[in-house]
C-alpha cells in the first residue's frame, strides 16, 4: 500500500502502475474537516476530550478554511494547540482564533462563517484589474498575500482575468501572466510581491497601450493656468410637455384611425431607437397594446443601424439599459443583423442597394417609431425622424452602409430618396413620431398613416427645431461639457447646442475655440462617439471607452473626425485647464468658460465671471448664484452634478 500526492500514471514506474489497483481520494469539504476537528478537541476516548480543551467558532472555520481539505494538517494545528496553550482562568484550554493562526503558521484572513469575505476579497481584486485600478488591484493583493492566501490560487485568478477579460485584446496577456506565475511560484516570498505587482506581471490593470503614471510635466506647463470662478444660470425655455404620456398615445392611435390597416393574426413589427427618447418604452408598449387590442401578433427590433457595437447582442442591450424589455413591453425582442436585398435606388447615375431588417421584412405590416429633431451632421427637409428610421435604422449595418457610403453630404437626397423606397416596396402601415422640448420632454406625440410621412415630415421638423434649447451666449472660448453618450445624441453631445459639428454639412451651436469632454455615460456602453470633437479629455474618459464599440460607427458613417482621441489628462481639473492654455488672443486671467452637464440639460449652466455684466441682459437667463470657485475634491474630479448631490 502506498500514497502519494503526485498524479501516479506521471510519477510511478509503468510496471508497477499496471499491476496495481489505484483510488483517488478527493480533499474533505469543510463541515467534514470541521468534524473532524470536533471530535478531536471533545472526544475522550478517541480525541483530546480529557484535556478539556475547547475550540472558538471562528478558528474552527479559520482551520477548516486554511487547511484546503487537508485533515491531516487541521488536526495537528489542533494538537499543537491543546499542547502548547496555557490554560486560562476557568482551567480549560481555549483554542482561539489567534491560537489557530499560531499553530498553523497561516495569518488570518477575516472571513465570515461562509466563506464570503474570501471570495469578495478576490471578486474586488479582479474586478480592480478589469476596471484598470491598479492602486485598488495592488491594496487587495496585498491583502490576500498578509492574509496567507495560496498564491497559486492568487496567480491561478490573475491568469483567468489575463484570458477571460483582456485575451481578445491583447493576445500577449496570457502568456505574460502564465510567465509571471510561474516566477512567483519558483521565487517565493517575499520576492515575488514585487514580480505580482509589476506593471509587467499584471499590465493589464492599465489600458493596454499607453501608460498614464506620471503627469509631473504636464503639471509643470499647467501651473500658472487658473481656473476662474463661475456664476450659475437658469436658462429660459418653451416647457410643454404631455404628462399622461400612455393616455396621449392611446388617444391618437384612436383618432388616426389606423385600425382600419390591421387585421387579425398580423405580425407586425415595430421599430425601437437607440436614443434616449423620453419614456421611449412606454410609448413602445402602448402601441404595442394598442395593436394587440385590434387581435395581431406585434414584436420589436432595435433599429438602429451599426449601432451597439453592430452586433444583435449589443442592440438588444442598448434597449435594456432604456428598459426596453420583453418584460416590460409584453411582447418579443426580435434582434438579430441580418438584411435582405430590397432592391436599388439611382441618383445622378449612381445605382445603391436597399436593404433592412429580415424580420421587419418577412413581417405582415410594419410601424415605425422614431424622434423627429435636426440631424448632428446635416440640413434637409427631412432629418431625424421616421423616414431616417426606415432606411438607416431598419437597415441595420448594411443598409446604413449603402446610404452612408458618399458621406452626410448626400444625406439631403438620399435619406428621403431611400426612406420613401423602403415606404412604397414594404408593407410599412404607418408611423409614430415624437418631439420632445427643450427639456427632453415629450411635447407632441403624431400618428401619420404610409402616405402622410413624406407630406408631414417636413413640417413636424420645423416645429421640433422651433423648440430645441440653445446656450444663450453665443460665443466663448472653452465650451466643457461634463459628460457625453450616445443617449443624448449619436454624436455624443448635439452639436446644434455645443458647435461640435463633425461634417461641414451643418450648422449652429455656440463657437467657441475649444472643447473639453470630462466623462462618458454609462448608457453608452463604451460607445465614445464624439470625443474626436473635444480638445482634451480626462483618463476617466479613456478608461470607459470601448474602442471597438466605437469604430463600427465611423466605418458605417465614413466620418472618422467624431471618433478620434482627444489630449488624455489625469482629471477633470487638468483638462479644463489644457482647454483654457491652448486658447489663443484671449486673457488668460479672464477666459470666457461656459460649463454644461451635457447636451440635453442645459436649463442650468455655469458661466465663468467674465459673463457676470452680459448675463444681467439677456432675454430668458437668471442668474442663481455668486461667482465662486468650481469645487474639486482631492483627486481633480469636478463636483458637480454628481449623482449624490445633483448640482
Amino acid at each position: 500500500i502506498g500514497a502519494t500526492t503526485e498524479n501516479p500514471y506521471f510519477e510511478v514506474n509503468g510496471a508497477l502502475i499496471s499491476r496495481s489497483s489505484i483510488f483517488e481520494l478527493y480533499p474533505l469539504d469543510k463541515e467534514d474537516i470541521k468534524t473532524v476537528l470536533r471530535r478531536a478537541v471533545y472526544d475522550t476516548e478517541k480525541g483530546m476530550g480529557s484535556y478539556s480543551a475547547s475550540i472558538d467558532d471562528d478558528a474552527l472555520e479559520f482551520l477548516a478554511d486554511i487547511s484546503g481539505g487537508d485533515a491531516r494538517s487541521a488536526l495537528n494545528a489542533v494538537e499543537l494547540g491543546i499542547l502548547t496553550t496555557n490554560r486560562s482562568e476557568d482551567g480549560k484550554i481555549h483554542i482561539t482564533l489567534e491560537v489557530a493562526a499560531e499553530c498553523i503558521q497561516k495569518r488570518v484572513v477575516r472571513y465570515d462563517k461562509t466563506g464570503d469575505t474570501h471570495y469578495d476579497t478576490i471578486s474586488a481584486f479582479i474586478k480592480s484589474m478589469r476596471g484598470s485600478d491598479p492602486d485598488a488591484a495592488v491594496y487587495y493583493l496585498a491583502k490576500m498575500l498578509y492574509a496567507g492566501e495560496d498564491i497559486k490560487f492568487i496567480a491561478r485568478r490573475i491568469m483567468i482575468c489575463a484570458a477571460e477579460d483582456v485575451g481578445n485584446a491583447d493576445p500577449m496577456a496570457l502568456t505574460v501572466a502564465v510567465s509571471a506565475a510561474q516566477a512567483a511560484e519558483r521565487i517565493g516570498m517575499p520576492e515575488l510581491i514585487w514580480l505580482l505587482c509589476r506593471r509587467r506581471g499584471i499590465y493589464f490593470l492599465e489600458n493596454k497601450n499607453h501608460r498614464f503614471d506620471d503627469f509631473s510635466i504636464i503639471e509643470k506647463l499647467l501651473c500658472n493656468t487658473n481656473i476662474p470662478r463661475m456664476f450659475k444660470v437658469r436658462q429660459s425655455f418653451h416647457k410643454t410637455h404631455i404628462e399622461n404620456l400612455e393616455s396621449e398615445v392611446r388617444k391618437k392611435l384612436e383618432q388616426s384611425r389606423v385600425s382600419d390597416l390591421l387585421h387579425p393574426g398580423m405580425r407586425i413589427c415595430v421599430t425601437a431607437s437607440s436614443r434616449g427618447i423620453d419614456r421611449q418604452k412606454v410609448i413602445l408598449r402602448e402601441i404595442i397594446h394598442f395593436l394587440k387590442q385590434n387581435h395581431c401578433d406585434p414584436f420589436l427590433i432595435p433599429a438602429m443601424g451599426s449601432h451597439g457595437g453592430a452586433t444583435a447582442e449589443g442592440q438588444k442591450a442598448v434597449l435594456t439599459g432604456y428598459g426596453i424589455t420583453e418584460e416590460y413591453c409584453e411582447c418579443p425582442i426580435l434582434s438579430s443583423m441580418e438584411t435582405v436585398h430590397l432592391g436599388e435606388v439611382e441618383e445622378n447615375g449612381e445605382r445603391m442597394e436597399v436593404r433592412i431588417d429580415r424580420y421587419a421584412y418577412e413581417a405582415d405590416g410594419i410601424v415605425a417609431f422614431g424622434r423627429i429633431k435636426p440631424h448632428s451632421a446635416f440640413r434637409g427637409p427631412i432629418e431625424s425622424g421616421i423616414t431616417k428610421m426606415l432606411c438607416i435604422g431598419m437597415g441595420k449595418q448594411e443598409g446604413a452602409d449603402s446610404l452612408h457610403k458618399d458621406g452626410f453630404g448626400t444625406f439631403k437626397t438620399r435619406i428621403p430618396l431611400f426612406g420613401n423606397f423602403v415606404r412604397t416596396h414594404t408593407n410599412v402601415l404607418f408611423g409614430v413620431s415624437t418631439i420632445e422640448n427643450a427639456f427632453d420632454q415629450c411635447n407632441r406625440i403624431d400618428v401619420l398613416r404610409n402616405q402622410e410621412i413624406p407630406e408631414k415630415e417636413p413640417e413636424l421638423l420645423k416645429y421640433a427645431a422651433s423648440l430645441m434649447p440653445r446656450i444663450l451666449v453665443p460665443e466663448t472660448d472653452v465650451l466643457v461639457v461634463r459628460e457625453i453618450g450616445k443617449n443624448f445624441s449619436g454624436s455624443g453631445m448635439d452639436p446644434n447646442i455645443t458647435g461640435t459639428w463633425s461634417t461641414p454639412y451643418g450648422e449652429g451651436g455656440i463657437r467657441k475655440q475649444h472643447t473639453v469632454v470630462l466623462d462618458l455615460t454609462e448608457e453608452s456602453h463604451g460607445n465614445g462617439m464624439g470625443i474626436g470633437q473635444a480638445d482634451t479629455t480626462t483618463l476617466r474618459f479613456y478608461n470607459k471607452m470601448n474602442f471597438l464599440e466605437t469604430y463600427p460607427n465611423a466605418l458605417t458613417s465614413t466620418v472618422f473626425w467624431p471618433i478620434k482621441l482627444a489630449m488624455v489628462l489625469r482629471d477633470d481639473e487638468m483638462a479644463i485647464k489644457g482647454g483654457i492654455k491652448t486658447c489663443n488672443h484671449i486673457d488668460l486671467e479672464k477666459p470666457r468658460i461656459v460649463l454644461i452637464r451635457n447636451s440635453l440639460s442645459i436649463e442650468e449652466i455655469y458661466l465663468s465671471e467674465v459673463y457676470w455684466d452680459m448675463a444681467h441682459n439677456i432675454d430668458g437667463m437668471e442668474i442663481i448664484s455668486d461667482p465662486e470657485p468650481l469645487p474639486f475634491d482631492v483627486h481633480g474630479n469636478l463636483l458637480l452634478w454628481t449623482e449624490d448631490d445633483g448640482k
